[in-house]
């Protein structure tokens, strides 16, 4: 009788386990088998380079680095606070960005350049009062924020930014 017990629990302890690693695996393969074909998010910025001209400013935020290294573009960043757009610092930014259109250097947009992390979308209203954005298209990319685990992949778009005539 407790030779039988023992093997039952033995049993179900082995299920239990399998069942353990099969999630496991299948919770991690899609992200590592897209990673494993496409690398989404470098891919992104290579796109950007490719549709900018060499001396273009690409207006990214936290992925910066990557419009450096993929795009070989210099970047220019809206001011950086998470929970309100400051007046002040975007008309010092409103200041540099004309007198840059006005110079005739090209300026960028991506969409997450202008959207995100801030509150009522104050930054890209501001870019759309202030500005004409010429759609250029849009690529895939993959958000890396969420962690390694998670994939979260989604088109994002380019613009061109352009002073409205007045």
């Amino acid at each position: 009788q407790w030779a039988r017990k023992a093997k039952i629990k033995k049993a179900i302890c082995g299920l239990l386990f399998c069942l353990l690693v099969v999630l496991s695996w299948l919770s991690v393969s899609r992200p590592l088998t897209i990673r494993h074909k496409r690398a989404l998010l470098p891919e992104f910025y290579e796109w950007v380079g490719r549709q900018t001209e060499a001396n273009a400013l690409i207006i990214e935020r936290d992925n910066s680095f990557f419009v450096r290294y993929y795009a070989d573009r210099d970047v220019l960043s809206l001011p950086n606070d998470l929970y309100d757009a400051d007046r002040q610092k975007l008309l010092v930014f409103q200041r540099e960005l004309d007198g840059i259109l006005k110079r005739g250097r090209p300026v960028y947009a991506t969409g997450t350049g202008i959207a995100g992390f801030n509150p009522e979308f104050q930054y890209e209203k501001f870019m759309r009062t202030n500005y004409h954005l010429n759609f250029i298209g849009h690529h895939f990319i993959e958000s890396w924020h969420q962690g390694a685990l998670v994939s979260r992949v989604g088109l994002i778009p380019l613009y061109k930014v352009e002073l409205k005539n007045l």
